[in-house]
């Protein structure tokens, strides 16, 4: 069985979104426009993965995402637990783009300015990930734990190597 990610304002409408770029005209980097960055996470409630899908739409476009991106906010040493090896640990910390999403030619740059906010920004919106997380994964009924991460989600499988049979 497959858990999709699910949007955080799915469960939490209040929050509409997290974090919103206002990108203007001249830019060297992106378009002119305003950029929203949803967090989506893992809806099986026996998933500790501790990771975000990001889904970035420019305006309110849900239709044409332009990046969808996953990032593992604990450090590498607990994906190295559920994965199949160290690099594939280090690749979840450091952000990649979801291979069996959507993407277009600006997925590169929102990954870029994604990695470039967690290791330089406040930190204020990575700990708000966590935050959310726990929030998100509380919602579901069965609390993540904070013990041995048990990734049962698909791209757990994934990173171990095993072959996916997505129903």
């Amino acid at each position: 069985m497959s858990f999709p990610f699910i949007a955080y304002y799915k469960r939490f409408p209040d929050f509409p979104e997290t974090m919103s770029i206002e990108v203007q005209p001249g830019s060297p980097i992106l378009f002119p426009g305003v950029f929203h960055f949803i967090e989506h996470y893992c809806s099986n409630p026996a998933c500790d993965c501790r990771r975000v899908r990001i889904v970035v739409v420019e305006g309110g476009d849900l239709s044409k995402p332009l990046s969808t991106m996953d990032w593992g906010f604990e450090m590498s040493d607990y994906y190295q637990q559920w994965t199949a090896d160290e690099k594939s640990a280090e690749w979840l910390v450091a952000g990649f783009l979801d291979p069996d999403s959507p993407q277009s030619e600006y997925s590169g740059t929102c990954l870029d300015f994604l990695r470039h906010l967690v290791t330089t920004g406040d930190n204020s919106w990575d700990a708000g990930i966590r935050d959310r997380y726990f929030k998100f994964k509380a919602s579901l009924g069965e609390p993540a734990t904070g013990g041995p991460p048990a990734a049962p989600c698909l791209q757990g499988a994934r990173f171990r190597g095993e072959t996916v049979n997505e129903e």
